[in-house]
């Protein structure tokens, strides 16, 4: 702090009431650099114990791999023909997919199948919509 003296020197001279050190002003505060919320005891729940039980079974089918609505994504067979089109497993009777025809497209072309029926995409890819095995 500063001395009387000099605080009668800053009042007549200076014109000012108080001058305050510059490292008085800094409050030095410490960060921990690591953080566990276990350390605390905060543990979080799982969305398992606070879901209803449609949402449990959702979950419980999605941990094990089956999706609600069967996202899965195929890849196109580049040698697909006519005669060895690219396969669509369905379990109903039609089948909504998409086909990204150039890895450059910003969008996906979209085509809705019929079981069994053959389709052609505009960028030639063959495809057919078939029966998926019951182990699916």
């Amino acid at each position: 702090m500063l001395s009387n003296s000099m605080r009668i020197f800053c009042r007549k001279f200076l014109h000012c009431r108080l001058i305050i050190p510059s490292s008085s002003l800094i409050n030095q505060r410490n960060y921990a650099s690591e953080w566990d919320a276990e350390d605390w005891g905060m543990n979080y729940p799982d969305t398992r114990d606070f879901a209803n039980e449609r949402e449990k079974f959702r979950i419980q089918k999605r941990m094990n791999g089956m999706e609600r609505y069967d996202t899965q994504i195929l890849y196109r067979d580049r040698d697909a023909t006519e005669v060895n089109p690219n396969i669509i497993p369905t379990h109903g009777d039609t089948r909504v997919f998409g086909c990204i025809c150039d890895t450059d497209m910003n969008y996906i072309v979209w085509h809705k199948a019929k079981k069994g029926e053959l389709g052609r995409c505009e960028c030639g890819y063959w495809f057919k919509v078939v029966d998926a095995d019951e182990d699916d």
